[in-house]
């Protein structure tokens, strides 16, 4: 089997377990260096290319050195859904995610992408922005809001309700 390294891709990435003949290995867990290792398939989706996500998942920095806790997965949850990302973090499989390897279920069909901001999402973004930087301003709330990317979820409509790797380059 070829074994692809990601340690060095820059942007987040979303891995679909399957038989492909290829692995996919990440350096995880910070400075830990821990290696995790999937068979699988490189999806492709344009929200996880955004600014946003990256410095999201570095800002949350979920699970460094540990596995990732609830409330991690639950900061790693609201900022996909904040940027528009079709995916859910399995809570249920903390113990198994760690900084730069998260376990998350591509969003059911009935999702719609893409969505425009409400007052109410407006709001949650703001008080999302203000817990990585207290003094966001309205006009920085108002130019993320205006210049997200909105995709559809039918690239990845076949694979709703499948389990995936959520992947990153790691702190190190």
């Amino acid at each position: 089997m070829k074994t692809i390294d990601l340690r060095d891709y820059p942007y987040p990435a979303l891995i679909l377990p399957c038989q492909s003949g290829i692995i996919f290995e990440q350096q995880v867990r910070g400075l830990d260096c821990t290696h995790q290792k999937i068979e699988g398939i490189l999806l492709p989706h344009p929200a996880l290319l955004s600014p946003q996500v990256k410095t999201g998942l570095e800002a949350i920095h979920p699970g460094c050195y540990r596995s990732v806790t609830f409330d991690e997965a639950c900061k790693v949850d609201d900022m996909l859904k904040m940027n528009c990302v079709p995916l859910d973090v399995i809570k249920e499989k903390r113990d198994e995610s760690s900084e730069a390897w998260v376990h998350v279920r591509i969003s059911a069909k009935d999702i719609q992408w893409p969505f425009k901001p409400s007052s109410s999402e407006i709001w949650n973004y703001r008080e999302f922005a203000k817990k990585f930087k207290p003094d966001v301003t309205e006009a920085e709330v108002a130019k993320a809001l205006d210049h997200r990317v909105f995709v559809d979820m039918h690239m990845l409509a076949d694979f709703a309700g499948q389990e995936a790797i959520l992947t990153w380059e790691n702190c190190d």
